[in-house]
């Protein structure tokens, strides 16, 4: 039950950064968080498109509408 909730607080993050043209995150493996967009990628709309050196490059998905 809990999992919703988080799913749209994610999808509400997401769609913000959009709003603030903000479509890429370049974020490291061991920053604050970054466990969570690995392991929750479905929850916040975003795809992972590359990986080196321990960083990720997170595309934000287009919100719908």
């Amino acid at each position: 039950m809990e999992e919703p909730q988080r799913a749209s607080l994610r999808r509400g993050v997401r769609d913000e950064l959009n709003r603030m043209n903000i479509h890429w995150l370049l974020i490291s493996d061991g920053s604050y968080g970054a466990d969570d967009l690995r392991d929750k990628t479905p929850y916040w709309g975003i795809t992972q498109v590359a990986e080196t050196n321990g960083f990720r490059l997170w595309k934000l998905n287009e919100p719908p509408g």
